[in-house]
Parts: structure tokens; C-alpha cells; sequence
């Protein structure tokens, strides 16, 4: 429950900083894809006026994990 706020709060304020910029975006990734679906993710978004290069994505736990390994991140659910 911290982490997130933390890190939307650090995106709002690249996205503030490089609001010229088109050749950025930023990506905040749930790794809770049971909660964060889509209709939990969009009104987060608005909380943050995300704007259009900033994205919030889900997908299937294998997406997930596929992506997070990408970056080179290792994560597992907690319980509860």
C-alpha cells in the first residue's frame, strides 16, 4: 500500500517535468492483476491526471511476470 503512492507520486512529477517531451512515456505495471483490473486502474490514473504518455497496465499474471522479467524484477504475491 506504500509503494504505490510513492511511485505515482515520483511518475506525476516526471510527468510534470518532461510534459514537452513526446518521445516519453512512462508505464506503471500492476503486479496485482486480480486486483487491478482496468476498472480499478482508470480511476487511479485520473486521481494522478495521468496524461496520455502515461500508461497504468495490467494483463494475466503470465503477462505480467513475462514483462516483469523483462526489466529484470522477480516478485511473488503476498499473502492476503
Amino acid at each position: 500500500p506504500e509503494v504505490c503512492p510513492r511511485l505515482a507520486a515520483g511518475f506525476a512529477r516526471l510527468q510534470k517535468r518532461f510534459a514537452g517531451r513526446r518521445d516519453l512515456t512512462l508505464a506503471s505495471i500492476t503486479l496485482d492483476p486480480v486486483y487491478d483490473t482496468p476498472e480499478v486502474l482508470a480511476p487511479y490514473a485520473r486521481l494522478w491526471r495521468a496524461g496520455d504518455r502515461w500508461l497504468f497496465l495490467t494483463g494475466t499474471e503470465a503477462q505480467i511476470r513475462e514483462v516483469a522479467g523483462f526489466f529484470g524484477m522477480v516478485y511473488w504475491p503476498e499473502e492476503g
